[in-house]
């Protein structure tokens, strides 16, 4: 694959939900995407990680946290999700 190619791969957040989001952009740099995805707000009835729930929107704190990671890893935040459903949402 080119290298211009290579940088439209990205990795959704559902695919680590629950991670910390330093740890997510790690992996997904690792795992050679460019790119990932957050949510706006976090499923809070669902968490395999068993992490703290840290909202980006509304945690200073995980906002440098994520951009650091994202900076040092060459990872671009492409997407952030407006909401999740999950198995016992109501929609």
């Amino acid at each position: 694959m080119s290298q211009r190619n290579s940088d439209r791969i990205g990795i959704d957040y559902l695919s680590m939900v629950g991670a910390p989001l330093p740890e997510f952009i790690r992996t997904a740099a690792a795992a050679g995407a460019r790119n990932v995805s957050l949510f706006n707000t976090l499923p809070t009835n669902f968490n395999p990680w068993n992490a703290a729930l840290r909202s980006v929107c509304e945690d200073a704190a995980v906002r440098r946290e994520t951009i650091a990671a994202a900076r040092d890893a060459g990872v671009s935040i492409a997407l952030v999700e407006g909401f999740a459903i999950v198995p016992e949402s109501s929609v």
